[in-house]
């Protein structure tokens, strides 16, 4: 199920979870930050970078989760999970049983 982002509530709660996901020079390929404490402190920056300020200078970080957020649903941030490995009762993966001469996979 896909949520628009700009339904969210609070975007910037949901930045934490994609620091973990994506690699670090991925990110740093992405946003031109070379490093961060947290995802409070990556908001921050990309505010300041990206010129995302309120009123008295104040980072606007609700715009910036909501940026990060569409730049990881459209694949300007680039991630991958391996699929999980489903093992036989033997302990071998199945891409490696060999049954009638034929690989299966």
């Amino acid at each position: 199920m896909r949520v628009r982002v700009t339904n969210l509530q609070d975007a910037s709660e949901h930045i934490g979870e994609v620091l973990k996901r994506v690699k670090k020079e991925h990110l740093q390929r992405a946003y031109k930050i070379k490093d961060w404490e947290d995802d409070n402190d990556f908001l921050v920056q990309l505010c300041k970078s990206s010129g995302k300020l309120l009123k008295g200078g104040e980072p606007d970080l609700m715009t910036a989760a909501k940026m990060i957020l569409h730049d990881w649903q459209r694949g300007k941030i680039p991630f991958f999970v391996p699929p999980p490995q489903r093992e036989l009762p033997s302990g071998k993966h199945p891409a490696n049983e060999v049954e009638n001469d034929t690989l299966i996979e």
